[in-house]
């Protein structure tokens, strides 16, 4: 819900830009270096990282001094304000309890499994690039004899060359006998294949770690098959095998979403949330029949209401194993206490400068347009008034920052 670049840049603009021009230099360093080790390890890559145009994800640098990628289409962003105490935080949590699938059938009834990371592993997959923070400290933590990793978007690889050090990366995996398969520009649709060309090298291989770094729709279908083909060697084989994306726009689940490591959830909810669903029903009998009736034939697609590990409510997308949220009190609080202190600057695309090969749309058309009347007002007032005359949400999910809103303000017309 806060993964929006607005929320991750400081008000003042000059203040962002000299934050940027502060950290060009370690970009521009990071690419020299990183360039040169890959003509020393990896010089297959060479023209991709050359031949390039960005298409879609690029850096920015965050209000807390460190490097993000944005996409530029929609201001999306992959992390929080601070992306390496993420990854870290999300790596503890991993070495805990790390997912695989076995190779060959195993005793447990149960297929899918969960175990401490081992210091040494035969084969591990990582799905998702992201900066590629993630990388280094995995080998240097334990002893990968072959690390697969799938990053679809050339753009995002692109990003980690100029954020982070993979000389260091590519280094240590050299020195501790890591093979490494780097699958740029590759959704794992042929996992079963390339998985199989690497039991010809080492047959006795049996148990294969799964990281997921980024929900990605088709990358999540593949690891969902894997986990449930656990033990079937067969089955994991299947060369024929088509993945079906997560592409329908009930699926849509942001790059980094809660739950991104693929913990196992329990779906239920609690009797204080039993009865507010009943009083809801109730009231809207009452004022929106014709919604009452839509609400009591319906039943969930994706998204089930679930209270998870924080004691928090929450969404949870059963068939991508992602949560909605990763705090939920946490995201709707500073989502309207940032609307509070920024109403006029709420949408992302009235900020874009350049529409590039859209500029001569409609819309773009009426943005120009409208951004010198909403700086005229930005210079009037910049804190949402305590009346409200008209207020335009899009989006609902939980309803926290509707019910935050209307208990703080007086709203007319919502």
């Amino acid at each position: 819900m806060l993964k929006y670049i607005n929320y991750q840049l400081l008000d003042d603009e000059e203040q962002q830009q000299k934050l940027e021009k502060a950290i060009a230099p370690t970009i521009r360093s990071n690419i020299r270096q990183n360039v040169d080790a890959f003509k020393v390890h990896i010089p297959s890559l060479l023209p991709v990282i050359h031949d390039h145009a960005v298409q879609q994800y690029s850096l920015f640098c965050t209000k807390e001094q460190q490097l993000n990628i944005v996409d530029f289409a929609s201001g999306r962003v992959f992390y929080g304000c601070n992306p390496t105490q993420e990854v870290h935080e999300e790596l503890s949590d991993y070495y805990q309890c790390a997912t695989y699938f076995k190779m060959n059938a195993a005793q447990d009834p149960d297929r899918v499994y969960y175990k401490n990371l081992p210091s040494k592993i035969d084969v591990m997959v990582v799905f998702g690039l992201g900066l590629g923070i993630h990388l280094l400290e995995l080998v240097n933590n334990c002893t990968i004899k072959y690390l697969i990793v799938y990053e679809p978007s050339v753009d995002i690889f692109i990003c980690s060359l100029q954020a982070s050090s993979w000389d260091s990366f590519l280094q240590t995996c050299s020195a501790k006998g890591t093979h490494i398969f780097l699958q740029i520009g590759d959704e794992a649709n042929n996992f079963p294949a390339e998985l199989d060309e690497l039991l010809q090298i080492k047959p006795d291989i049996n148990e294969v770690f799964i990281y997921r770094h980024q929900f990605h729709p088709v990358m999540d279908s593949v690891i969902k098959y894997l986990i449930e083909s656990s033990g079937c060697r067969d089955k994991i084989l299947q060369k024929t095998k088509v993945f079906t994306p997560f592409d329908n726009f009930r699926d849509y689940v942001s790059e980094r979403a809660g739950n991104v490591l693929g913990f196992p959830v329990k779906v239920q909810t609690s009797e204080e949330s039993t009865q507010v669903f009943n009083n809801n029903l109730i009231a809207l009998e009452r004022y929106y029949p014709r919604i009452h009736k839509e609400m009591l034939g319906h039943n969930p697609k994706s998204w089930v209401y679930i209270n998870d590990a924080l004691g928090q409510p929450n969404l949870y997308h059963e068939g991508r194993v992602a949560l909605f949220h990763k705090n939920t009190d946490e995201e709707y609080n500073t989502l309207y206490e940032h609307f509070l202190t920024h109403p006029f600057r709420d949408d992302i695309i009235l900020g874009v400068k350049s529409g590039g090969k859209l500029w001569r749309y409609i819309h773009f058309k009426y943005m120009r347009a409208s951004n010198q009347l909403l700086a005229d007002t930005l210079k009037k007032q910049t804190r949402l008034p305590d009346k409200i005359n008209s207020l335009i949400v899009f989006g609902v999910a939980l309803g926290k920052h509707i019910e935050l809103l209307t208990e703080q303000h007086e709203i007319n017309n919502l």
